[in-house]
């Protein structure tokens, strides 16, 4: 959907293919995905970028820049790169993106089960973290990784921020007034699946 600048009104942008689930915008347009494919959207129109029917899409996000970073699981697997009006390039292979967080030129990968990859000012990128990453986010100033065992760790000092018991945060946004918001798993139905945390 797409609003008027005062958001009172909405209509479908006819653009996107009706079954997108991830989208990602920059100033001159924006990127669409449907689970097995990859939409580039601007003023022009639409262009198919990349199709892979036994594969989804995991998630994507789009620099200031509109460098894309998209995330592929199944038969097609790895993170990939799409320049505007350019092709898709794989630049990790044999991963399982789980979460992107693209900011500036920083941009941040975390994986099912291989870690936490990062690339801070268009250098190529490094694994920083092994093992699975369940959720990524920027908090301020402060990039956020949540693991498995609850914890949620600053990714640049590695300092344990909080921890959640009795489960682990799916998802992490930021609030006003410096609150967190956190999706929350919990197998075991110890712990509440959103909680928000102060300071």
């Amino acid at each position: 959907m797409r609003s008027t600048p005062t958001l009172e009104t909405w209509e479908r942008d006819s653009r996107f293919p009706p079954d997108t689930k991830r989208v990602a915008t920059w100033k001159d347009g924006a990127w669409g995905a449907p689970p097995t494919q990859l939409w580039e959207i601007n003023a022009l129109g639409k262009r198919l970028v990349q199709q892979n029917p036994q594969s989804v899409v995991t998630d994507l996000d789009a620099r200031e820049d509109g460098v894309l970073f998209v995330g592929w699981r199944g038969r097609t697997n790895g993170l990939w790169r799409v320049e505007p009006q350019g092709d898709a390039k794989q630049i990790i292979p044999e991963i399982e993106p789980w979460q992107i967080v693209a900011e500036n030129r920083d941009v941040w990968v975390a994986t099912i089960a291989n870690g936490l990859w990062s690339s801070e000012d268009g250098q190529p990128f490094e694994q920083v973290s092994t093992g699975s990453v369940t959720s990524i986010a920027r908090v301020g100033n402060e990039v956020w990784m949540a693991l498995p065992t609850g914890q949620i760790v600053d990714v640049h000092t590695q300092e344990v921020v909080t921890t959640v018991e009795g489960g682990f945060a799916s998802h992490i946004a930021e609030l006003d007034n410096g609150k967190v918001l956190l999706t929350v798993v919990s197998p075991t139905r110890q712990a509440h699946p959103f909680q928000v945390l102060s300071d």
